[in-house]
C-alpha cells in the first residue's frame, strides 16, 4: 500500500535501517537522562539549524503531538488576549481549546477558504496570536510574506504557528513568529506519535516575568529542561532518535522547498488537465504539501475505493468537506516513483468517472 494520506503518511525509505539500527543500540531502552539521549538532542539542535535554517535562539520541545502543543500554549499564555486566525478545521480547533479555558479573551479572524487572511487592524500590545501555516482539513497555506507583515506591525505580540503540514518539507520565515509547532508524521516521515515545537528567548522572557502555577509540563518547565537537553517526563525515546537520523540524512531545507514546490506545481497542473478541482480556488492560496479535491460525495466515494483496491491510500476529507473531498500528501518520502503511479491511477479512474 502506498500512502498518501495527509498523516500518518508514508515514512521515510530509511526507517527500516533506522530500527535495526536502535535495537542493536538498544535506542529502545535508552534511559531519557543517560549522556546518550543528550547527545541524540544536541545532534538534532544543530541539525535543525544546519539542515532547516533554524536560528539557535530557538530550543526543541518534545511532546506528543501537535494537539499536545495547543493544550499547553493556552494553559500557559492564559494571561494573554489570544486571537486565532483560521479558515479551516484545525485553526478553528485550535480557537475552541483555548476558547473553552479562557471565553472572555479569545478571539477568532476567521477566513473563507480560498480567501488571503488581512494583518488585524489592531491588536494591544500583549497579544498572542495563532495562525496554521499550512490548513491540512482543505488545502490551503498562508500567503507568501504575511507573517512577516504581522511581526513588523506587531512586534511586541508572541506569535505562534502550527506547521504541522509542512515543517519539514517547505522553507520557514522562523524570526516572523516565537514558537513553531509540528508533528512528525507528516514531512519528517515518521511514525505518529511525536511533536516537536521550536520556541524563542524572547516568548520564554515573556512567561518567566509571570507569576504561573508550574504544572508537570509547564512550557517554562519543558524549557528549562530543554536548555540541559533533557525532557520533563520519560518522552517518545525512538521517535527522537528517528529524528536525528532523518535531519542527518535530509538534504537542505532550499533543495526540499524546490522540490515540494515544483512537485505542487506539476501536482495542480495535472489536476486542472483532469477536470479534478482544488477545494480552495485560489491559486496562490493552495497549500503545496496538503492537497484538498473537491468532487461530489458520490465520486469521492468511488475514487477513494478504487483507490483502496489499487493499494493507493489517499487522504479523507475532513470537517465540513469530510464527504466532498479526499486529499493527497506531497510530502519528501514520496517518490517520483510513487507519485506517477498515483497520477496514472486518477487518470485512468477519471476516465472510468466519466462513462
Amino acid at each position: 500500500m502506498i500512502n498518501f494520506s495527509t498523516g500518518p503518511s508514508r515514512v521515510h525509505d530509511k526507517l527500516s535501517r533506522y530500527f535495526s539500527d536502535a535495537l542493536r543500540l538498544d535506542i529502545t531502552g535508552l534511559n531519557h537522562r543517560s549522556t546518550h539521549f543528550k547527545e541524540i538532542v544536541r545532534s538534532i539542535k544543530q541539525t535543525l539549524s544546519e539542515k532547516l535554517g533554524c536560528p539557535p535562539t530557538y530550543t526543541p520541545i518534545f511532546l506528543s503531538s501537535s494537539t499536545e502543543f495547543w493544550y499547553v500554549l493556552s494553559r500557559d499564555y492564559a494571561a494573554f488576549p489570544s486571537y486565532h486566525a483560521y479558515n479551516g478545521a484545525f485553526g478553528e480547533r485550535w480557537y475552541q481549546y483555548r476558547h473553552t479555558m479562557c471565553p472572555n479573551d479569545t478571539f477568532k479572524l476567521d477566513f473563507g477558504h480560498s480567501e488571503a487572511p488581512q494583518t488585524p487592524a489592531y491588536l494591544p500590545p500583549e497579544a498572542f496570536l495563532a495562525f496554521v501555516h499550512n490548513e491540512t482539513s482543505n488545502g490551503t497555506t498562508l500567503p507568501s510574506g504575511f507573517m512577516e507583515e504581522v511581526r513588523q506591525k506587531y512586534p511586541e505580540s508572541i506569535i505562534a504557528v502550527d506547521a504541522s503540514s509542512c515543517m519539514g518539507g517547505e522553507k520557514l520565515a522562523w524570526e516572523a513568529a516565537d514558537i513553531w509547532f509540528s508533528s512528525v508524521q507528516k514531512c519528517f516521515g515518521l511514525p505518529a506519535g511525536m511533536g516537536i515545537m521550536l520556541v524563542n528567548e524572547r516568548s520564554m522572557a515573556r512567561l518567566q516575568q509571570m507569576t504561573l502555577p508550574r504544572y508537570h509540563n509547564s512550557l517554562l518547565n519543558l524549557y528549562e529542561m530543554a536548555l540541559q537537553d533533557q525532557t520533563t517526563f520519560t518522552p517518545n525515546v525512538l521517535n527522537i532518535y528517528f529524528l536525528m537520523r532523518v535531519l542527518n540524512d535530509s538534504p537542505s531545507i532550499e533543495v526540499l522547498d524546490l522540490q515540494t514546490r515544483q512537485r505542487a506545481d506539476r501536482w495542480y497542473q495535472f489536476l486542472e488537465e483532469l477536470g479534478l478541482n482544488p477545494l480552495c480556488r485560489t491559486a496562490s492560496l493552495r497549500s503545496r504539501t496538503a492537497l484538498a479535491i473537491q468532487e461530489s460525495p458520490k465520486t469521492i466515494r468511488k475514487i477513494k475505493q478504487t483507490a483502496l483496491e489499487s493499494g493507493l491510500q489517499l487522504g479523507e476529507g475532513y470537517g465540513v468537506h469530510k464527504t466532498d473531498t479526499f486529499r493527497i500528501a506531497n510530502f519528501p518520502a514520496h517518490s517520483e516513483v510513487e507519485i506517477q503511479i498515483l497520477k496514472d491511477f486518477l487518470k485512468e479512474t477519471r476516465k472510468l468517472l466519466s462513462l
